[in-house]
């Protein structure tokens, strides 16, 4: 079971869309929360089945402003409870025995005196439903200083904000493994600014049922947020399953990008003991 979020910044240019879908084979989630596809929802709609994941639900922009998706694989029962512009809320019955979970998607307002208003919202929708639950997306906000990079101001007074509505919701971070950041920017007047926006929250009860879960940065190049993540919550992300998928890649591009790097240094060594004669 694992759970894909990424920050498509418009899925309305053709490379964006197959960009989504080389990342859906190759993590093959059986959800996606996708979040700023500036999309009404027949647009949305023609973007799944370009994609391969036709189950979902969409939350249009407002002009060419937000949008939220998410999409799932035919053989989960997802029951959408709640939706407005800024989170897609829904219970998840995988079909196994942890019974049924929630999941919220959630798109944090980009304007900073706005964000309380968010974080209510959040409290609400906690309130709502008694179910283990899991809360990822990009929350436009950090939860330490170290969590920020680059010459623009941090309030204490957001991160205070932000993590006292984890508090009276139950939920705690999960952590990463990956890049630190997960969004950058490079303005003229600050330089280079790089942040970990991106993140995934769960309540204790979640987190008692999907004990292996682990969030995942992902390299992608096709927005500022560079980094798609992902909810892996079963037990195949052990050491050795990790390894065993880092020796694939390595092996994958050995062979399909940099080329047989024996054969190589092999004709190099040639080149240079010709050279020498």
């Amino acid at each position: 079971m694992s759970i894909m979020s990424w920050n498509c910044r418009e899925l309305g240019n053709p490379w964006a869309v197959q960009a989504l879908k080389r990342a859906i084979t190759r993590e093959n989630p059986n959800l996606v929360f996708l979040k700023e596809t500036k999309l009404k929802v027949d647009e949305m709609k023609r973007v799944q089945h370009e994609i391969g994941m036709v189950q979902g639900i969409a939350v249009p922009s407002v002009g060419r402003s937000g949008g939220l998706g998410l999409l799932w694989k035919s053989n989960l029962k997802v029951l959408v409870k709640f939706i407005n512009r800024w989170y897609i809320d829904a219970l998840i019955d995988s079909g196994s025995e942890v019974g049924i979970w929630r999941l919220t998607g959630f798109y944090e307002n980009p304007e900073t005196h706005k964000r309380i208003d968010s974080w209510e919202v959040l409290t609400r929708l906690g309130q709502r439903l008694n179910k283990p639950w899991v809360c990822i997306g990009d929350f436009n906000e950090v939860l330490s200083v170290n969590e920020k990079e680059g010459r623009a101001e941090i309030s204490s007074r957001q991160i205070m904000n932000f993590r006292q509505c984890l508090d009276s919701n139950g939920l705690r971070d999960l952590g990463f493994t990956g890049s630190w950041f997960t969004w950058a920017v490079d303005r003229r007047d600050y330089g280079c600014i790089q942040a970990r926006l991106d993140r995934a929250m769960a309540t204790t009860e979640w987190s008692g049922i999907f004990p292996w879960g682990r969030l995942y940065h992902r390299a992608n190049s096709a927005s500022d947020h560079s980094w798609e993540t992902g909810i892996h919550m079963g037990r195949e992300n052990t050491l050795e399953h990790c390894l065993e998928h880092c020796r694939t890649l390595l092996s994958n591009w050995n062979s399909q990008v940099f080329g047989h790097v024996g054969k190589n240094i092999e004709r190099i060594q040639g080149k240079l003991q010709s050279l020498e004669a």
